[in-house]
């Protein structure tokens, strides 16, 4: 095994991670409930102004992925981190849950007809 005997708390790195995401997931809530960025003008071409059901589902999988993404970080993975993969990964991260919530805040669609679909 590549990691075998590699047991590292990597506290640092991993903390370096979770401000990232929690950084990134709480911009893309703050973009799809904020209704005038006027205190943040240079947000504004990035907000999510989508119908507000979807907002909301599409914030409930942000929050849900996010703690299902810090009980991996840090129960499950007791291997070293290096800091090129904590920043790779910081990265990434940080720009596919912005897009994931931009793409899927955006969509314009009737709640009420699809509700009425449901029933």
């Amino acid at each position: 095994m590549i990691f075998k005997d590699q047991y590292d708390p990597s506290l640092g790195r991993k903390s370096v991670f979770t401000i990232c995401i929690t950084v990134s997931v709480s911009v893309s809530i703050l973009l799809m409930y904020v209704e005038q960025l006027s205190s943040f003008p240079w947000l504004q071409p990035y907000q999510i102004s989508g119908d507000f059901v979807r907002r909301t589902m599409i914030a409930g999988c942000l929050i849900l992925y996010f703690f299902r993404l810090q009980i991996t970080v840090w129960i499950f993975q007791k291997r070293l981190w290096t800091w090129f993969e904590t920043i790779t990964i910081s990265i990434l991260m940080t720009f596919v849950l912005f897009v994931f919530a931009k793409a899927g805040g955006n969509k314009k669609t009737d709640s009420a007809n699809i509700l009425k679909g449901l029933r």
